[in-house]
Formats: structure tokens, sequence, C-alpha cells
């Protein structure tokens, strides 16, 4: 019997075996995995059934729902909106009602078929959904009957208890089949690791009965292998005359003579192995490139050719062994070194055929440029052992590639230039008025311009190669011949335009003329500018008449204005018209309504457009856009009289300021002695503040005392009473009660403590109110400082308190504001007049309300009242000295002008809103000086009654 065959049986037995357990285990599993498979369907159908159940008990709450908050909503008002939404919400009740019983009744079918034992969960959940239909139904009832809050109230939490009780009777059905589910995953799961521990074992059994057969099979077998071993070695190291004696007729035996076979085999190759060397060494010393072979692991040279010895001078036995980079570069390292890349190391790192060009930068090949190959010669394992190494002189090709590149380049640079210059030509052909067209010698059109093309309306293609006559022979042009020199006029009637034309022979000396470059120009500008000048003369004639006397005028009125000293003086214009009538306004309280040709521009107060325009410089711009100003100017003559009254006008109105500026500086003087005044008065309150802090500051500490001496005069009474009380007679603890109770001590030891705490606190007011005096005139402090502003207007309150209680609330929203440096006296009292104003507006009960706030580096205060208000036309004037809007003998009209000039003095400004029965806002802004070593003030809010 063959080996073959006793291996084959043997392995046939071991295989049918372990087949057998593969398949019935894989039978098993399978049957397991179907009944996992079929009881995870099944779960999920009735799962799906009791969710799509849950999902109509949503929808028919959801309507309901949806339809009582509609019908609460909209009662009585029987509208499209209410009849559609409540017809879309019966839509989804039917909609859920039928989902409802159709997964009822998929779920009562599983439960009869299959799990009797969940009956109970299948009534519960009848149970519930019947009541959810039933409640519902009375829930839209008495929502559709306009119930009470309290019946509605009820009707929803019944309606909510059976749509809860649903939900949960579902969610209970749905969790107890996934708990099965679950238990018939474990068991199943069980199942399956038994099966596979029985085939494990199995597989083992058999595993160890073929270990054991192999074992005595390979003892037959090894004793031939070793021999063939044997010989194998010998073989190996070069002896072909060995041969193997085994003497069998299995698959050994026939090994064996293949074996002896081969080895005579391997004599024959060995010898046309040295004939092929042979031809190859032949081959390679015949290429006329320089080859080498080069041994990868040190770049040494292993095999060269004929041109490789003829280029490098050197024998084959001086080349072989030699590194390659010190025979063909001279150096004693690679050549990674000195060149960008080496060949050589870049077939190692691709595996691949690489080609690259190098120069020669040194030696006797300087100046010579090299075409390197190499390749990689690999062993049956893929491994890199040889590379052959080619090198092939192109400095030659080099130069002759270089020099028709060079020629190329020249040749591309001339067309570009040439197209260049051919573009240049047409763009600039193109952006001429005048149109230019390019005729042959048989009057074809050859080029023309893009006025030529937008004269005749028609595309390029179509202009190219037409006949130019066809253009001259329409009833609108009527012209001669277009050849010889000079040029003819003629009218184009659709555009009404004048054209002159002209045409430009140009000769080949071949052929003689060989075409001609027509051009047209446009001459209708020509043609009226003569009889437009003429009228323009007459024009200038006639307008330097009119200025001469216009200048006679103003020569005579400027005289009159020298000699009169009469700034009234006006230069007379027939073209004023009344503005209020041109511009068709109403508004009666403008200064211009009514009266005769007003010069409007030079009206302060204007109500031009529906706005106030105040300032007659500043509005000068607008109004010489007005139709007004233009018609009033139109005439150049009187445009110059205008601005002569502009003139006079202005001078007008600075002789009238020169003479305010001399009121206001008399003014201004009794503005001072006021200011010195308030500073008295400043150092005045800091006098009386410092007298009455001393006498007030004994008076605290005596309060202080006398509070202790108080305590213990208490202590003792209440000790003697308790001594007495253990020690005395009854008659004389009933004598000692009886006078206590005449002197009334409990009440007296009682009032005491309250008579020193209501005389502490009015020490406490006293001092507060002199430390606020003192605050507010600063008088030790008159210097710029970092204040905080809220602090100031603490001090300020404090002070002018007496005057708000009575009449107003101060609500103070204050917001988060840095320290700044200022005069901290100086805004306590502008701080003080605008709170007293404030109080002084409001006739019987108000509000005063204070912000704060930081914006852009700006300190804002705004001081609001809800008093009279101050009526537009006074808002002008408040911060004038010497104005004011109360009653005689209640304001001096500085108070407001004092608060203008410290504010200014900050670098700050002072802004009034106001409307007359709501109330004033006063807001003042100072700027943030070093802000960065100020901090933030806390903030307040905090309303005073």
């Amino acid at each position: 019997m063959r080996l073959a065959n006793k291996i084959s049986l043997g392995y046939a037995v071991v295989v049918l075996l372990s087949g057998l357990v593969v398949l019935v285990g894989f039978r098993q599993s399978l049957t397991i995995q179907e009944g996992i498979r079929e009881t995870t369907d099944e779960n999920l159908q009735i799962v799906e059934i009791l969710n799509d159940m849950k999902i109509s008990g949503l929808c028919i709450v959801s309507s309901i729902n949806e339809k009582a908050l509609i019908q609460s909503r909209l009662s009585g008002g029987g509208s499209s909106a209410k009849n559609i939404t409540t017809r879309e919400d019966d839509e989804l009740y039917k909609k859920g009602v039928k989902l409802y019983q159709s997964s009822l009744r998929q779920y009562e079918e599983y439960v009869e078929q299959k799990h009797p034992r969940e009956r109970p969960l299948l009534e519960k959940i009848r149970a519930w959904g019947e009541g959810m239909l039933e409640i519902g139904e009375e829930f839209s009832s008495v929502v559709e009957n306009d119930p009470t809050e309290e019946e509605f109230l009820g009707a929803k939490e019944l309606f909510e208890e059976t749509e809860q009780g649903f939900l949960a009777a579902v969610d209970a059905a749905i969790a107890h089949e996934q708990g099965e589910l679950l238990q018939k995953r474990k068991e199943m799961n069980a199942m399956f690791v038994r099966s596979v521990q029985i085939i494990l074992l199995t597989g083992l059994f058999v595993f160890l009965a073929a270990l054991a057969a192999g074992h005595g099979l390979s003892r037959h077998v090894s004793r031939p292998i070793e021999a063939l071993r044997t010989a194998a070695l010998r073989i190996g190291k070069g002896d072909l005359e060995t041969r193997v004696e085994v003497q069998s007729r299995d698959e050994i035996g026939e090994l064996a003579s293949a074996f002896n076979q081969m080895v005579s085999d391997l004599n024959l190759f060995r010898e046309a192995l040295r004939e092929s060397g042979e031809f190859a060494r032949t081959v390679i010393n015949s290429v006329p490139d320089a080859i080498s072979i080069i041994n990868p692991e040190d770049f040494t040279i292993t095999g060269v050719n004929r041109v490789f010895l003829e280029e490098t001078g050197l024998t084959e036995e001086e080349a072989i062994g030699q590194p390659c980079y010190l025979v063909t570069h001279g150096t004693t390292e690679p050549c990674s070194a000195f060149h960008e890349a080496c060949p050589l190391e870049m077939v190692l790192k691709t595996g691949e055929h690489v080609t690259y060009e190098h120069s020669h930068e040194s030696g006797d090949k300087a100046g010579r440029t090299v075409e390197v190959s190499a390749s990689p010669i690999r062993d049956e394992e893929g491994k890199v052992v040889r590379i052959v190494h080619v090198s092939r002189d192109v400095t030659e090709r080099k130069r002759s590639e270089q020099a028709l590149l060079e020629k190329h380049l020249e040749l591309k640079e001339m067309y570009r230039n040439v197209e260049t210059s051919r573009r240049e030509w047409e763009m600039t052909m193109d952006c001429l008025g005048e149109m230019i067209v390019l005729v042959d010698g048989e009057e074809k059109i050859r080029r023309h311009n893009k006025a030529f093309r937008d004269f005749t309306g028609l595309p390029e293609n179509e202009l190219d190669g037409a006949d130019w006559n066809q253009f001259l022979m329409e009833e609108e042009i009527r012209v001669g011949t277009v050849f010889g020199e000079g040029g003819m006029e003629f009218f184009y009637k659709p555009a009404q335009q004048w054209y002159v034309l002209n045409s430009f022979p140009y000769e080949d000396p071949k052929v003689g003329v060989a075409g001609a470059v027509i051009t047209i120009h446009n001459s209708t500008d020509l043609k009226y500018m003569a009889d437009e000048l003429e009228k323009t003369n007459r024009q200038v004639q006639w307008e330097r008449a009119e200025l001469q006397s216009a200048l006679d005028q103003l020569t005579s009125l400027i005289q009159r204005v020298i000699r009169e000293k009469d700034f009234s003086t006006r230069f007379t214009n027939p073209h004023l018209v009344r503005c209020y009538e041109v511009k068709n306004c109403t508004r009666k309280e403008c200064p211009c309504y009514g009266k005769d040709s007003p010069r409007c521009w030079q009206v302060s107060g204007t109500c031009c457009g529906g706005q106030v325009e105040e300032g007659f410089a500043t509005k000068m711009e607008k109004c010489k856009k007005c139709s007004v100003y233009q018609v009033a100017t139109q005439n150049p003559v009187y445009q110059i009289g205008e601005n002569f009254n502009n003139m006079m006008h202005i001078l007008q109105m600075k002789n009238q300021e020169l003479e305010q500026a001399y009121a206001d500086l008399k003014s201004t003087q009794s503005r001072i002695l006021q200011s010195e005044k308030m500073a008295s008065i400043g150092q005045l309150a800091a006098g009386v503040a410092h007298e009455i802090n001393n006498p007030m500051g004994f008076i605290t500490s005596n309060l202080g005392t006398l509070e202790k001496y108080v305590l213990k005069f208490s202590e003792f009474i209440e000790a003697q009473s308790n001594l007495l009380q253990a020690v005395a007679p009854p008659e004389v603890l009933k004598e000692i009660g009886e006078k206590r109770k005449n002197l009334k001590l409990d009440y007296v030891l009682e009032d005491v403590s309250e008579l020193i705490a209501e005389s502490q606190e009015g020490a406490e007011r006293v001092k507060k109110i002199v430390q606020n005096l003192k605050s507010f005139s600063r008088v030790d402090q008159a210097d710029c400082k970092m204040a905080d502003i809220h602090e100031c207007l603490e001090s300020t309150l404090n002070i002018v308190w007496n005057e708000l209680k009575y009449k107003s609330t101060v609500k103070k929203e204050y917001g988060e504001i840095p320290r700044t440096l200022c005069h901290p006296q100086e805004l306590n009292q502008v701080f003080m007049n605008l709170l007293v104003n404030a109080a002084q507006s409001i006739e019987k009960q108000g509000e005063i309300t204070i912000r704060t706030e930081e914006d852009s580096g700006m300190i804002r205060v705004k001081i609001s009242d809800t008093g009279s208000g101050i009526p537009p036309e006074k808002l002008q004037r408040i911060f004038d000295p010497f104005y004011t809007t109360k009653e005689v003998g209640k304001g001096t009209g500085l108070g407001l002008s004092i608060c203008y000039d410290i504010v200014k003095k900050h670098k700050g400004d002072i802004t009034v809103e106001s409307v007359v029965g709501e109330g004033t806002t006063f807001t003042v802004s100072i700027p943030v000086v070093a802000g960065k070593e100020a901090e933030p003030a806390k903030e307040k809010e905090e309303v005073y009654g």
C-alpha cells in the first residue's frame, strides 16, 4: 500500500469524525439560533402591536385635549378656524380609535392562541381603553357646554387619570413581553453553551487519536527522509556526484529516484549556466554605456563592462571590490553626502528602477552631464542582492535640447508679442469714437472697429466680408464713390446726425491699390457749435450790461452802509416769492408764514419741510437746494445781490451779538457775585458743622455712658428685689411692692432705655447731617480729586431732603460707574440745584428718579421728575443767566447757568428733555478721568418715601 494512501486513509477517518462532530454541533446551533430568532420576531411583533396601541391612546388624548383647548378659547365665536381645527381633531380621534381597535384585536388573538397567561393584562388594557374612550366623550361634552372652571378641571383630571391608567397598562404589557424574551434568550443561550462543550470534548478525543496515529506513521517515514536530508546537505556543498540509495516502492522511493535525476540535471545546468554567463558578459561588453554591478550592502563593485573600464582607466581586478563612489567620484563617502540624490539609495528605498541626470562639477568630467539609471536584482525571496548601475554621457544631447528649447521660447515670445500688438491695436480702434473700416480692392470689408458695428447694428460675423457699398446705398445716405483722396459730408436721417467721410487708399508693391482705410467722423456738434457760439455771444453782451448795472447798484449800497452805518440795507430782488405758497406750507407758527416775499433762508427758526431749521450759516447749503432760493438766485446778477444781502444779514447779526455780549458781560458780574456768595455760604456751613460737631461728640459719649449706668442700676434693683423676696417678711415685701408700684419703677426702667435709644438715634441723625453738610461744602477739599458720584448724590440728598420729602418720593436706580477725577463740591451744587428745581416743579405729590450709568467713557446722571414740565419755547433759554421760569421772587435765574458752567468746566455736557404736564429730565454727562485708578461704585436700588 502506498504511503500517500496510508496517510490519506488516516486523514480521511479523522476528517470524517471531525465532520460528523461539526455537523451535529452546527445543526444544534442552527436549531437554537432559529428558536431565538422566532422568539425575538414574535416578541417584536407583539411589542409593535402594543406600541401601536400606545400611539392610538396618545392620538385619542391629543385630539380630545386639543379640541377641549380650542372649545375653551373660541367658545361662542363660531369662527371658521374653530370649525377647521375641530374637524382635524375629529379625524385624529377617529384615526386613534381605529388604530386602538385594530391593535387590541391583534393582541387579543395573540393572547388566545399563544399566551393565555397574559389574559389579565389584556383585560386590564381593554378596561382602561374603554374607560378612556367613554370618559373622553364625557370630557368633550362638558367642554362644549361652557363649564365652570371647577367642572372643567374635574373632568380634565378624571380624563387624565384614565389616560395614565391606559398607558401604564400598555407599558406593563410591553415590559412583560420583554421580560419573557430575556428569559427565553437566557434558556437558549445556556443550551447553546452545553452543545459547544460537548462538541469541544468530542473534538479533543478525535485530536488525541489522530496524534497517536501520526506518531507511528512518522517513525516509518523518517528513516528514508533522513537519508534524503544527508544527501541534500552534501549536494548543497557542491558535491554533485552524490547519489541517494533508498529502495522502496512508495513515494519516498520515487522521491529518491527523482532526487538522483535532479543531481544529474544540475550537472548539465551548471555547464549551460557557464556558457550563458559567457554570453551575457559578451553582450554587456558590447553595450556603449558604462555598466557596473554593485553590492547594495557596502556599495562595492562586483562586476563591470568594457566601457566602464575604459572610462575609469582601471583593470577589472582593480575595479572589483572597490566602493563605487571612490571609483566614479573620487570620494571616500557615499554620493548622498555631496549630491541631491544617489540612485543606489533610491533603488533600495523604492525597490524600483530609477533614472536621473547628474552634472559633474569637478574632475576630468567637469561640465559634463551624465544620465544615470539603476535597476535592482532580487533573489527568490524578493530581496535586492545586486544593483545594475548604467551611466551614459548625454552632454551633447542636452546642449542640442537646450538650444532647441531656447529657439522655441524665442519664437513663442515673438508670437506672443505679435498677438499682443494685434489685440492692442484692435482695442485701440474699438476705443476710438470715429468709425474705421478697412476694405480690400473689391470693396469687401476686412476689418472694422466697435463704433462702426454700433452704427450699423450688425454683429461682427455679418460685417466681415460684406460689400462696403451696401451701407452707402440706403435711402437715408447719398454719396458718390468712396475711393480717392479727400472727404465728403453726408446727413444720416434716422439718427439726425451729420458725418464726414474720408478715404485713404493703401498700395501693395505687387498689385498696386490693395484697398482703402475709411474713417467716418460725427460732425454734428461742430455744425451746431457755430450757431450756439453766436447765441452765447449775444447772451454774454446782455449779461455784461446787467452785471454792470448790478455792480453800480452794489457800489451805491456799500457806500450807503459805510456812510450811514445802516446794516439793514438790502439789494432789491424782484424774483423773491412767498415761500409758504410755493411749498404749500400750512404751519402758521413758522416766522415766514404770511410774510410778503421774505428771505426765508435768513430767518432763524423756520419750519421748512415740517422740521425746525435753526441757524443761518448752518442751513445755507440745504437752502441752496431749495426751489425758492434757486428761483431767487437764478440770474447771476441777483445771485451776487443775494450774497451781498447775506453778508449784510451776517453783519447785522454780528452787531446784535456784540450788543448782546455787552449785556451778558454786565450780567456776568452779578453772577460772579452770586458765585462768591455761594462760596461764603459753603464756608459758613463748614464752620457751623464744625462747631456743632464738637458738642455732639460729648453728647453721644455721655449717652453711651448713661446707658451703661442705667443697665447697672437695673441689674442692682433686680438683684435687690430677688434678695428681699427671699429674706424679707411679707409685710415689708408688700410695702416695698406698693412703693414700687406708686413710683412706677418698672415703667421707668423700661422707658429710660427707650429714651436713651431715641436720644442716641437723634444724636446720630444730627451727626449725619453735620457730616453731610461738611461733605457738601467740602471747603477743606476744594481741589480736584478722585470721587464717587454716588457719594456726592447721597450727601446732596441728605442736605435737601427737607425740600423733597413732603412733595415727592425719590427713586434711585444706580448703575455701576467708576470713580473719576472731579471737583466734588461743585458737582454737589449742580445736583442740589437740579433736585430743588425738580421738587419745586411738582405741585402736590410726585416722584423724582435718579439714574446713573457709564456709556463710552462718560458718566451720565439723569434726574427726572413728574412735575409740570417746561414749554418748548423756554427750553432754549433755561441755561441763560437771570432767565427763570419760576414766579417773581422764587428764583434768580442763576442756578442752571451756574450748573452749566460747572459741567462745562468738567469738559462734560448737560441736556434737558421736557414734556409739558408730564415732567422734565436733566442729563449731566462728565468724562471718566484716570479710569484705571477708579473703582466701580456699588450699584444701588432704593426708594425714599
